[in-house]
Protein backbone atom coordinates (compact mmCIF):
# COMPACT_ATOMS: atom_id res chain seq x y z
CA UNK A 1 0.00 0.00 0.00
CA UNK A 2 3.19 2.40 0.59
CA UNK A 3 3.84 2.00 -3.42
CA UNK A 4 0.33 3.86 -4.56
CA UNK A 5 0.16 1.77 -7.90
CA UNK A 6 -3.75 1.41 -7.13
CA UNK A 7 -6.55 3.57 -6.73
CA UNK A 8 -7.08 2.05 -3.41
CA UNK A 9 -3.34 2.69 -2.42
CA UNK A 10 -4.52 6.88 -2.21
CA UNK A 11 -5.99 6.14 1.13
CA UNK A 12 -2.95 4.22 2.22
CA UNK A 13 -0.13 5.59 3.94
CA UNK A 14 2.62 8.26 2.43
CA UNK A 15 6.38 7.58 3.78
CA UNK A 16 8.91 9.90 3.06
CA UNK A 17 12.32 9.37 3.85
CA UNK A 18 13.91 12.14 5.80
CA UNK A 19 17.43 11.88 7.59
CA UNK A 20 17.66 8.33 6.34
CA UNK A 21 15.04 8.05 8.72
CA UNK A 22 11.03 6.56 7.20
CA UNK A 23 8.52 9.46 8.17
CA UNK A 24 4.68 8.92 7.87
CA UNK A 25 3.46 11.99 6.33
CA UNK A 26 -0.40 11.06 6.60
CA UNK A 27 -2.19 9.18 3.63
CA UNK A 28 -1.83 9.65 0.08
CA UNK A 29 -4.91 11.24 -0.85
CA UNK A 30 -3.54 14.13 1.61
CA UNK A 31 -0.29 14.73 -0.14
CA UNK A 32 0.73 17.17 -3.28
CA UNK A 33 2.03 13.48 -4.64
CA UNK A 34 -1.23 12.54 -6.34
CA UNK A 35 -2.86 15.59 -6.90
CA UNK A 36 -2.56 16.91 -10.61
CA UNK A 37 -2.73 20.53 -11.27
CA UNK A 38 -6.64 20.86 -11.74
CA UNK A 39 -9.66 18.30 -10.93
CA UNK A 40 -7.83 16.24 -8.22
CA UNK A 41 -11.35 14.99 -7.19
CA UNK A 42 -12.18 14.23 -10.50
CA UNK A 43 -9.44 12.74 -11.97
CA UNK A 44 -7.59 10.56 -9.05
CA UNK A 45 -10.10 7.59 -9.55
CA UNK A 46 -10.33 7.94 -13.37
CA UNK A 47 -9.16 5.73 -15.79
CA UNK A 48 -7.23 8.15 -17.57
CA UNK A 49 -4.71 9.32 -14.31
CA UNK A 50 -4.36 5.66 -13.47
CA UNK A 51 -3.16 4.68 -16.63
CA UNK A 52 -1.22 7.57 -18.06
CA UNK A 53 -1.01 10.58 -15.37
CA UNK A 54 0.04 8.19 -12.30
CA UNK A 55 2.72 6.13 -14.15
CA UNK A 56 5.01 8.55 -15.54
CA UNK A 57 5.03 9.94 -11.48
CA UNK A 58 6.51 6.70 -10.17
CA UNK A 59 10.45 6.49 -9.70
CA UNK A 60 10.70 2.95 -9.31
CA UNK A 61 14.09 3.20 -7.25
CA UNK A 62 13.16 5.41 -4.87
CA UNK A 63 9.83 3.58 -4.37
CA UNK A 64 12.22 0.24 -3.90
CA UNK A 65 14.51 2.60 -1.78
CA UNK A 66 11.67 3.85 -0.17
CA UNK A 67 9.90 -0.25 0.68
CA UNK A 68 13.79 -1.03 1.86
CA UNK A 69 14.00 1.53 4.15
CA UNK A 70 10.23 1.11 5.54
CA UNK A 71 11.06 -2.73 6.45
CA UNK A 72 14.50 -1.65 7.68
CA UNK A 73 12.42 0.05 9.99
CA UNK A 74 10.15 -2.60 11.11
CA UNK A 75 13.13 -4.78 11.61
CA UNK A 76 14.79 -2.04 13.75
CA UNK A 77 11.22 -1.60 15.62
CA UNK A 78 10.91 -5.92 15.94
CA UNK A 79 14.58 -6.26 17.18
CA UNK A 80 14.00 -3.27 20.02
CA UNK A 81 11.05 -4.20 21.21
CA UNK A 82 11.02 -7.67 21.06
CA UNK A 83 14.72 -9.02 20.47
CA UNK A 84 13.91 -10.77 17.56
CA UNK A 85 14.59 -10.10 13.90
CA UNK A 86 12.47 -9.96 10.24
CA UNK A 87 12.91 -12.52 7.43
CA UNK A 88 11.12 -11.18 4.77
CA UNK A 89 10.01 -13.84 1.85
CA UNK A 90 10.50 -12.61 -1.89
CA UNK A 91 8.13 -14.30 -4.25
CA UNK A 92 8.97 -14.60 -7.72
CA UNK A 93 9.55 -11.40 -9.61
CA UNK A 94 10.51 -9.75 -5.95
CA UNK A 95 12.97 -6.96 -7.13
CA UNK A 96 14.53 -5.24 -4.49
CA UNK A 97 16.29 -8.77 -2.55
CA UNK A 98 19.63 -6.94 -3.02
CA UNK A 99 18.14 -3.63 -1.65
CA UNK A 100 17.37 -5.64 1.44
CA UNK A 101 20.85 -7.63 1.68
CA UNK A 102 22.18 -4.10 2.05
CA UNK A 103 20.23 -3.65 4.95
CA UNK A 104 20.90 -6.26 6.87
CA UNK A 105 17.59 -8.09 5.89
CA UNK A 106 17.42 -11.60 6.36
CA UNK A 107 15.47 -12.72 2.91
CA UNK A 108 13.96 -16.28 1.67
CA UNK A 109 13.48 -17.22 -1.81
CA UNK A 110 10.01 -19.21 -2.32
CA UNK A 111 10.68 -19.77 -5.93
CA UNK A 112 12.75 -22.89 -5.40
CA UNK A 113 9.73 -24.53 -3.43
CA UNK A 114 7.87 -23.90 -6.47
CA UNK A 115 7.70 -27.66 -8.88
CA UNK A 116 5.93 -25.83 -11.73
CA UNK A 117 7.38 -22.23 -11.33
CA UNK A 118 6.60 -21.47 -15.25
CA UNK A 119 2.92 -21.63 -14.52
CA UNK A 120 3.30 -19.16 -11.81
CA UNK A 121 1.49 -16.33 -12.87
CA UNK A 122 -1.63 -18.29 -13.90
CA UNK A 123 -1.85 -20.82 -11.25
CA UNK A 124 -0.84 -18.85 -7.91
CA UNK A 125 -1.42 -15.23 -8.55
CA UNK A 126 -4.80 -13.65 -7.88
CA UNK A 127 -6.45 -11.90 -11.27
CA UNK A 128 -5.61 -8.52 -11.33
CA UNK A 129 -4.44 -8.12 -8.17
CA UNK A 130 -0.65 -10.17 -8.48
CA UNK A 131 -0.67 -11.16 -4.85
CA UNK A 132 -0.10 -14.93 -4.17
CA UNK A 133 -3.29 -16.69 -4.00
CA UNK A 134 -4.68 -19.40 -1.44
CA UNK A 135 -2.62 -21.99 -3.74
CA UNK A 136 0.75 -20.37 -3.49
CA UNK A 137 0.31 -20.38 0.49
CA UNK A 138 -0.49 -23.62 0.81
CA UNK A 139 3.20 -24.40 -1.95
CA UNK A 140 4.96 -22.39 0.73
CA UNK A 141 3.74 -23.50 4.23
CA UNK A 142 5.76 -26.56 4.64
CA UNK A 143 9.22 -25.38 3.24
CA UNK A 144 8.72 -22.34 5.35
CA UNK A 145 7.38 -24.10 8.68
CA UNK A 146 10.78 -26.75 7.68
CA UNK A 147 12.46 -23.65 7.43
CA UNK A 148 11.83 -21.72 10.62
CA UNK A 149 12.23 -25.00 12.66
CA UNK A 150 15.69 -24.50 11.25
CA UNK A 151 16.56 -21.21 12.00
CA UNK A 152 15.28 -21.94 15.73
CA UNK A 153 17.53 -24.50 16.40
CA UNK A 154 20.38 -22.28 15.27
Amino acid sequence: RSGKFTAGDMYGPCYEIENGSVVRKGNFIDSDQLKPKFGHKFFRNSHIYQELIKPKNRDLVALRELHAAIIEQADKELRNNYGSSMTVLLWPEAPFKEDLANRGIATVEVAPWFPDLDKYDEKYRIPYDGHPNDAATSVVAGPLADYIRKKAEE
